[in-house]
């Protein structure tokens, strides 16, 4: 059982590799990728948009103050981190190819009577990060409110950065949100017109001490005990959040 899960991890661990190390191989690989598919669409008349799709992925991040300003004129530093990606046609048939090999792997190893047995319904969305190809050097620009900031992509496709939002602005940004005003967005725009909303939470000084945890087995339910079942807690059920652990404060 461990073996085929370690054999799996290889495998991920092997397609990233080859991705980071061998850009130029990559291109050669998509440029002949291209010429198949170019073929393809143009005897079948093919919509070929879906083959190059560019999207920007926000992680939720946070905006804090300094402890030793308590006035209303100091500044928060707004922290912003993105991923630019690009749908790759070679990428989507390995994603395919290691979708069938987990369904494969985990309907042979887990009894079927055992409420993680697999009926098909691995997500490709949890697989797609795997498979795609980092846009490095684009331009992003996040908007906060009336502020707008430049920044670009490093060669992993990601961007990162602190911006400094005057407390007038956060405070008028905030008033029409959820969730008691502790939350406000943005929008991060590229320049092949993807745009995506990011969300980003206040922490207010006066609320004490913000703990980060790992969230594998401490938040969600993973097992990472049992390499099967990580599989399948990671890559086809919905995610199941710890009993008790919402409550802890």
């Amino acid at each position: 059982m461990t073996m085929h899960a370690t054999v799996f991890f290889i495998f991920l661990v092997f397609v990233t590799t080859i991705d980071s190390q061998s850009h130029v191989k990559e291109h050669r690989v998509r440029q002949f990728w291209q010429i198949i598919t170019q073929k393809l669409i143009n005897k079948f008349n093919i919509d070929n948009r879906r083959f190059h799709q560019h999207e920007i992925l926000l992680f939720p991040d946070v905006a804090f103050q300094s402890l030793n300003n308590n006035n209303n004129n100091n500044t928060w530093k707004v922290t912003v981190h993105g991923w630019k990606y690009e749908n790759n046609g070679f990428k989507d048939w390995l994603k395919i190819t290691a979708s069938l090999w987990i369904q494969r792997l985990t309907q042979n190893l887990i009894d079927q009577t055992d409420k993680l047995y697999p009926d098909g319904s691995i997500s490709d969305d949890r697989l797609q990060p795997f498979f795609v190809s980092d846009e490095s050097n684009k331009i992003i620009r996040i908007k906060i409110g009336d502020k707008v900031q430049v920044i670009r992509t490093d060669k992993y496709g990601q961007f990162f950065e602190q911006i400094k939002i005057t407390n007038d602005d956060i405070q008028r940004l905030k008033k029409p949100q959820q969730q008691n005003g502790n939350v406000i967005t943005y929008e991060a725009m590229s320049d092949d017109k993807k745009n995506a909303t990011g969300i980003i939470r206040l922490i207010e000084p006066s609320q004490g001490i913000s703990i980060i945890s790992d969230i594998d087995d401490t938040i969600k339910i993973s097992e990472v005990f049992d390499k099967i079942r990580l599989l399948a807690n990671t890559f086809i059920f919905p995610f199941k959040p710890v009993p008790g652990k919402h409550k802890i404060s």
